[in-house]
């Protein structure tokens, strides 16, 4: 992937099991930025409207096997109504990148 390439500018809107998905993606890969997977299937909304934005695009130099990831802002509605801000890293192949 060239490394010039501009992020996606979009601000992608996902239900809870596609973050879910892509909470335990990321954790099977290692990458670096994510949260527990359990914890946010403990904690987000079922049927709770998530935000991702892409920020930045992240390599991973000492793991080469690894694509790089676009290290993603993160805001999760949680089951009690409130929302908390995090990051996610995400593989270029998601629909996150795709239109």
């Amino acid at each position: 992937m060239d490394f010039e390439q501009a992020l996606p500018r979009k601000v992608k809107v996902t239900d809870s099991a596609s973050l879910f998905r892509l909470e335990e993606r990321a954790c099977g890969l290692s990458l670096n930025s994510r949260l527990d997977p359990a914890w946010v299937r403990a904690n987000a909304a079922l049927e709770g409207t998530n935000y991702l934005w892409p920020a930045l695009w992240n390599s991973l130099s000492h793991r080469p096997d690894v694509p790089r990831q676009l290290r993603c802002g993160l805001l999760i509605t949680l089951r009690q109504g409130d929302r908390v801000v995090s990051w996610l890293d995400v593989l270029p192949t998601s629909s996150l990148c795709q239109g």
